[in-house]
């Protein structure tokens, strides 16, 4: 058989953490990466080239406690990538999608985890990030809120929203490769969640959670475009692969876990979901839709220091 491409996947982490008084701890993290890709001739039409990118990225984040039950968590992110895209490889109208060049994404980031006691618990947060592409940039806010809320004293509410954004993203996930330029703006999120956490016997934490995302401005719809050839062949001017769509995805997640610090722990996770897109006035599932999905790991240890 012959592979679709051949995909090299780098990272290296290196991480300083200390305390800055009784209250406060700094963490910084620097990250150095590298990937790169080889696409297969089986790929054309879609004529994936030989891509690698090289990226630096840095993080630092304080947490302060102010006062009893009150945690603040802020920092500052940055990353720079820079792509090298093989143009001997063809791209016929597609060139601009990958093409050579230095990205950049500069973001602050804050967060509050509020204890009220009894167990209720508020967590709202916040980011701003500068995006920049081939002399593009783009700015975005997003927000985030979390609660815990006990119903008994082993049964507990757990609600989640969030707006978020992120770049173009290519729908073949291929390392290296990504859609150069902000054409379009940026892809957005809005994500809820809504459940119920219980503590079970044998230590055992269970969940049933239910989701509803939406999504706007979507560069990942392979489905958008419509076969043009007599043996169902795409379109070789790749710019369909920088349109937009809307999407959304609702679900339900049940969630089963117990410690790692026990001899015997794990999880088991069952979701049942549907992702759908949508295109003018055509919807339809998602390529990578999965209607059923079971992860599942065991950790479990064997003694004299083995796991």
């Amino acid at each position: 058989s012959v592979p679709l491409y051949v995909s090299e996947f780098h990272r290296v982490a290196l991480r300083y953490e200390a305390s800055l008084g009784d209250h406060t701890e700094l963490q910084q993290t620097l990250t150095l990466g590298l990937d790169r890709s080889q696409g297969s001739p089986s790929l054309i039409p879609l004529h994936v080239p030989a891509v690698s990118s090289r990226l630096l990225a840095a993080r630092t984040r304080v947490a302060h406690r102010p006062a009893d039950g009150v945690l603040v968590r802020a920092g500052v992110d940055a990353e720079l990538s820079d792509y090298a895209v093989d143009s001997a490889i063809p791209l016929p109208g597609g060139a601009s999608l990958f093409s050579s060049r230095q990205d950049i994404a500069v973001g602050l980031f804050a967060d509050a985890v509020l204890d009220f006691g009894r167990g209720v618990q508020l967590t709202p947060g916040a980011r701003v990030d500068l995006w920049g592409s081939q002399g593009t940039s783009a700015l975005s806010a997003d927000v985030r809120f979390a609660a815990r809320v006990p119903l008994t004293p082993r049964l507990r509410l757990i609600d989640t929203l969030g707006l978020a954004h992120q770049t173009p993203g290519f729908p073949i996930q291929v390392a290296g490769l990504a859609i150069a330029g902000l054409k379009g703006g940026l892809q957005r999120s809005f994500q809820t969640s809504a459940g119920v956490e219980a503590d079970l016997p044998l230590d055992i934490t269970g969940s049933v959670t239910f989701f509803h995302n939406a999504f706007f401005d979507l560069s990942d719809v392979m489905g958008q475009a419509e076969p043009t050839g007599s043996n169902g062949s795409y379109p070789t001017d790749l710019s369909w692969l920088n349109r937009r769509a809307l999407g959304s995805a609702v679900g339900m997640e049940v969630h089963l876990r117990r410690k790692l610090s026990k001899q015997l722990g794990g999880f088991i996770a069952y979701t049942l979901s549907r992702s759908t897109r949508h295109v003018g006035r055509r919807s339809f599932a998602a390529q990578f839709d999965r209607t059923h999905t079971l992860n599942a790991a065991l950790s479990w240890e064997i003694g004299h220091g083995f796991r």
